[in-house]
């Protein structure tokens, strides 16, 4: 009769604290390398580091070369046992690196009628490759390039005019800090989102 009554205590005593260990968060360890903006700085890993954090189940632990109590990054950056000892040396459920290899304004003719009129506009690009890996599983889960735009200043111009350095298409230094503000916000978004997939189907 005592062991009847006392595995109902029991359960109750650890259920919840299993509930806690399963409710305990997952490292994704944040690597962010990108050239740089030549007019302003850029903020693509906050932003990341925002988005992903929106999932209470992630704790999201950023990477960089300025902190020097963490294991070097490897310098083979793009061969996974590298990346993958290294994650698992820094400690971390998943490893998330983003390699941004240019970040630019373009001026492209988007809209034309020959011998009519002619539509120029300022794209904003970010390009590069991001990585996303299981390190617990030893997996590469993702590698894949990607291209994020945003259009900005459009001029519509007659025939005889035709050309791409119209004044009208330059964007002011203080409005190109909001502008790619807004273009890493688009990236960090889309990439948070796949991140989350990919973690989700494992």
């Amino acid at each position: 009769m005592k062991r009847i009554l006392i595995l109902p205590v029991v359960t109750a005593l650890i259920l919840p604290l299993c509930g806690v260990v399963l409710s305990a968060p997952r490292e994704i360890l944040l690597r962010v390398e990108s050239t740089g903006l030549a007019w302003a700085e850029t903020h693509l890993i906050e932003k990341l580091q925002w988005q992903l954090s929106r999932d209470p189940d992630w704790r999201i632990v950023l990477s960089s070369n300025r902190d020097m109590s963490e294991p070097r990054f490897p310098s083979a950056r793009y061969d996974l046992d590298s990346l993958l000892d290294w994650g698992r040396e820094k400690g971390g459920r998943y490893l998330m690196l983003v390699t941004v290899r240019s970040e630019r304004l373009d001026t492209r003719k988007t809209f034309s009628i020959p011998l009519v009129l002619h539509q120029y506009e300022t794209i904003g690009v970010i390009e590069g490759e991001w990585r996303f890996l299981d390190l617990k599983r030893g997996r590469l889960l993702a590698a894949e390039p990607f291209i994020e735009e945003l259009g900005g200043r459009r001029v519509i111009q007659g025939d005889p005019d035709n050309r791409k350095e119209d004044p009208g298409l330059h964007i002011p230094a203080p409005e190109k800090t909001t502008f790619f503000g807004e273009l890493e916000d688009k990236l960090a978004e889309r990439l948070a989102m796949r991140a989350r997939a990919l973690a989700r189907s494992r």
